[in-house]
């Protein structure tokens, strides 16, 4: 009984004021953190489903081109035209992605210096990928 009365003697008296002064500080960096990570991802859905959009775009110019082939008096223009709309979508998409991607990196490079750590110059290493830790959790 002794020892723990000299336990919390030794330990000096916080007031409640300082014990919720600190939740409040952990609850305002949570909801940060959260919203923080809703903004991102819907960022990043909103990108994605621009890129599929475009994507099935895509996919509805290569059957109007396999048409304009089948068909006998296709027009010359008309397969020039739809040539140019598969590359400008080619194209566009492959923006995106690489704008969502070096966004990303953006993003993790300042989580990362927040942190102290040194930022990465290009894709997550692949031992980071969530691919592979997928893979891993299944086999394990």
């Amino acid at each position: 009984m002794s020892d723990q009365t000299n336990d919390t003697a030794r330990m000096p008296a916080r007031r409640p004021r300082d014990n919720f002064t600190e939740l409040l500080e952990i609850l305002r960096l949570g909801l940060q953190v959260y919203a923080s990570e809703m903004r991102w991802l819907g960022y990043a859905l909103l990108r994605r489903f621009e890129v599929s959009r475009l994507a099935k775009r895509l996919d509805e110019e290569y059957t109007r081109l396999g048409h304009l082939a089948a068909a006998p008096d296709a027009q010359a223009e008309e397969k020039k035209l739809c040539h140019k709309q598969i590359s400008f979508l080619k194209e566009e998409i492959a923006t995106l992605e690489n704008e969502l991607e070096a966004r990303r990196i953006q993003r993790v490079n300042t989580l990362r210096s927040r942190q102290g750590h040194s930022p990465i110059d290009g894709p997550l290493p692949e031992e980071h990928s969530p691919k592979q830790a997928e893979t891993a959790n299944i086999e394990s």
